[in-house]
């Protein structure tokens, strides 16, 4: 649907195919945006092979798409013994708000969360996280009689480069801040755990405690500890972060509440029978205050927000939009 030459049907084809996105969402961008050429794909590829009609073909590619993201969250949280419901789900990018309520919904949270220009938060992320130079060095050796000068050393040679990579920032690096960390394994296994071993120019803690942290990790991380094994020093780290004098409260304002605006346009929408209705669309900065019912679409800073059917969206004075599924 972008005109970039490829045949294939995406899952943004298949949203372009169902009215979830729309022409009118790039107008301004420089976008070429071909609701027929994600038509022609998705019949071409996928409807007629299956026999099926065209709506049921996109309803099908998105619902795999959730499934799989659904399956990434359980990952994260049930297979490692967490509770979906006592977390909520942030959702970001372009695409990300338009299946966060959906995801939200079939994994079981109460709430999802779409920041303020999500459309672009890896962007801002870069332009307001801190600086950050990650610098490391293999070693290789047992921990049992390993000589205190070795790490010390290590750590020297670390601090030595980070310190001309800290100069060369615009930046003012008196506020560095310096981690130290150390990966360890049980000799003979193939991965590793990262222990930190202090800040800055803190005293080094010593290669018994070193091994002590390390198994209490290892515990943590997998329930049991192999007491008769012995540790393998492999890598040591050093982290140094700047952090930057910006002001956020500058790039995220705060709306007025406008509780007498009405939808921007609408989109014809199809559903998985086939049936087509009319949806509105609502821009987020004129929905300050306000909660929205679904079916609608939210334009929303660079991105677009799926509100499903028995659904409610607040749209948040600071330009957030949150999903209160338990309320559904």
């Amino acid at each position: 649907c972008y005109g970039k030459g490829g045949d294939l049907p995406t899952v943004t084809d298949a949203h372009a195919v169902i009215g979830t996105l729309g022409a009118e969402t790039f107008d301004g961008t420089g976008i070429c945006f071909s609701r027929e050429a994600a038509v022609a794909a998705i019949e071409n590829h996928i409807a007629r092979p299956m026999g099926w009609s065209l709506a049921k073909a996109a309803h099908a590619i998105i619902e795999i798409a959730v499934a799989n993201m659904t399956e990434m969250v359980r990952l994260a949280t049930v297979r490692r013994g967490y509770d979906p419901r006592d977390f909520a789900i942030l959702a970001s990018g372009g695409a990300g708000p338009l299946h966060a309520a959906l995801v939200g919904l079939e994994v079981g949270v109460q709430e999802v969360l779409i920041p303020p220009q999500s459309g672009m938060f890896s962007a801002l992320g870069a332009l307001l996280g801190e600086v950050r130079h990650d610098l490391s060095a293999s070693l290789l050796l047992p921990l049992h009689d390993l000589d205190p000068q070795v790490i010390v050393s290590a750590f020297e040679g670390l601090s030595g480069k980070v310190e001309g990579l800290l100069a060369a920032e615009s930046a003012d690096c008196s506020g560095a801040r310096f981690q130290r960390f150390a990966d360890l394994r049980f000799v003979g296994q193939l991965f590793e755990l990262r222990i930190p071993l202090g800040e800055g120019n803190d005293p080094l803690p010593e290669a018994i405690d070193i091994g002590h942290r390390f198994r209490a990790a290892y515990c943590e991380e997998f329930g049991f500890d192999l007491p008769g094994s012995r540790i393998e020093l492999v890598n040591v780290h050093l982290v140094a972060t700047l952090p930057l004098s910006v002001r956020s409260e500058l790039l995220f304002g705060r709306s007025p509440p406008s509780r007498d605006a009405g939808p921007h346009h609408e989109r014809s929408y199809i559903d998985q029978q086939g049936h087509t209705r009319q949806v509105p669309v609502h821009l987020a900065q004129d929905c300050a205050g306000r909660t929205l019912q679904g079916p609608v679409l939210i334009d929303h800073s660079g991105s677009t927000i799926w509100v499903p059917h028995g659904t409610l969206a607040a749209i948040q004075d600071d330009g957030s939009v949150v999903f209160n599924l338990s309320r559904r």
